[in-house]
C-alpha cells in the first residue's frame, strides 16, 4: 500500500519542461501582424474603367473646356494607376483617410468611384482630369466632336497627378549661416535599376540606401560649411520605376531610360512590404507595359495593372476587359512600375 501511495504522489519527469517562456499558450503569429481584420471594406468588389478606345461600348464624354463631345483614345495609362489607387483606397483604412484629407480633383475622383461606382459622370470627370493634367493631343472631327489622343506613359501620369505628393523629397542645407546653399528636389517616383531579375528582392536595401543622410563639403565658393542632404520618404505611398538592363546596356553611360528592358518577375517574388522607420508600405500593385512596334517604353502600347487584394489574392485590371480577372501569385509579369502604399 505504501508503494502505491508513493507512486501516486510521484512526479512524472520524462520530457517535462521546467518552465514556460511565455505566460500564455497562445503564441501570436508574426505573419498576421499587419492584418487589419477590422477593415470591412477590404473585400469589396471594384469596377474597371473602360478604355477610351472602346468606341462600341463607351460613348463620347463632355468636358468643361471643349464645346461638343470628346472621344478619348488609349486611356490605359491613367486607368491602370487609377485602378491601383482605387484598390488601395478601398483596402487600406490609413490610405483612405489620407486621400480623403487631400482636396484634389483626382482624389475626389478616386473616392467617388469606390463609394458610388462608375457612372456616366465618372467618365466626364476622367475627361476633365485628362484635359487639365495630361495635355492630350487634340484633333477636331466632324459633327462637333473632338478626338483627344492620350498616348502617354505611366511616369508622366504620376508626375502630373502626384506633383504635390512626391515619393521622396531631398532637402539640401549648408551648415554655414552665410551660405545660401539651400534647395529642395521632389522625386515623384524612385528608380530602381538592375541587371539581374533576382535582384528585385533587394528593394528594401535600395530604399535604405536611397534614404541615407549624406554630408559633404559645400561646393559654393568661399564656403567652408558642411552640406547635409536629407531624404524624406512620403508617409503615404512609394512609386518605384523598374529599369532592367541587359548586357552592355548596364555599363553604358549613354543609355536612355526609354530603352530599358521590361523586367519579367513572378508576382510572389516581388517584396510584399517595404519598411522605412516606423512606416510600413504594402505592395498594392504592379503596372505592366505591353510594348508597341517601337519597342521603347515611350512607344504606343498598352498598360495593365496586377493588383494585390486582401492577403495575397491577385487580380488583373485591364481596361479592355469587363471586370477584374483573378490570377495566381506565381504568374510571371512584365513589370514597369511598383506601387506601395501605407
Amino acid at each position: 500500500q505504501k508503494s502505491l501511495i508513493e507512486e501516486s504522489l510521484a512526479l512524472e519527469n520524462w520530457n517535462r519542461k521546467k518552465y514556460r517562456k511565455s505566460k500564455s499558450y497562445l503564441v501570436p503569429n508574426p505573419h498576421l501582424r499587419y492584418l487589419d481584420i477590422s477593415n470591412s471594406r477590404s473585400m469589396k468588389s471594384l469596377p474597371i474603367l473602360k478604355n477610351g478606345s472602346r468606341f462600341e461600348e463607351l460613348k463620347s464624354s463632355k468636358t468643361k473646356n471643349i464645346q461638343g463631345k470628346v472621344i478619348f483614345s488609349n486611356t490605359c495609362a491613367i486607368d491602370s494607376i487609377t485602378s491601383i489607387i482605387m484598390v488601395s483606397y478601398c483596402d487600406s483604412q490609413n490610405y483612405s483617410k489620407m486621400v480623403d484629407s487631400i482636396n484634389t480633383d483626382y482624389f475626389r475622383f478616386i473616392s467617388n468611384i469606390v463609394k458610388n461606382g462608375i457612372t456616366s459622370a465618372t467618365y466626364s470627370t476622367r475627361a476633365d482630369i485628362i484635359m487639365h493634367y495630361l495635355d492630350p493631343e487634340i484633333r477636331s472631327l466632324e459633327y462637333d466632336t473632338t478626338l483627344a489622343i492620350c498616348d502617354t506613359t505611366i511616369g508622366n501620369v504620376i508626375n502630373k497627378l502626384f506633383i504635390d505628393l512626391p515619393s521622396l523629397k531631398e532637402e539640401t542645407e549648408c551648415s554655414s549661416n552665410v551660405c545660401l546653399n539651400i534647395s529642395t528636389i521632389n522625386y515623384n517616383f524612385l528608380t530602381f535599376q538592375t541587371d539581374m531579375e533576382t535582384n528585385i528582392g533587394l528593394l528594401q536595401q535600395y530604399l535604405n540606401d536611397r534614404t541615407y543622410i549624406e554630408q559633404r563639403e559645400c561646393k559654393n565658393a568661399n564656403c567652408e560649411g558642411i552640406t547635409t542632404i536629407k531624404k524624406i520618404i512620403s508617409k503615404m505611398h512609394i512609386f518605384i520605376d523598374i529599369l532592367f538592363w541587359e548586357g552592355e546596356d548596364m555599363i553604358s553611360s549613354q543609355r536612355s531610360n526609354e530603352a530599358a528592358t521590361l523586367l519579367k518577375v513572378k508576382l510572389c517574388d516581388i517584396p510584399q512590404r517595404l519598411v522605412h522607420g516606423t512606416t510600413n508600405y504594402e505592395l498594392r500593385g504592379v503596372i505592366c507595359f505591353h510594348n508597341g512596334k517601337g519597342g521603347l517604353r515611350s512607344s504606343v502600347g498598352h498598360y495593365t495593372a496586377y493588383i494585390k487584394r486582401y492577403g495575397r489574392n491577385w487580380e488583373l485590371y485591364d481596361d479592355l476587359k469587363k471586370k477584374p480577372v483573378p490570377v495566381k501569385e506565381k504568374l510571371t509579369v512584365q513589370c514597369e512600375f511598383l506601387i506601395y502604399t501605407v
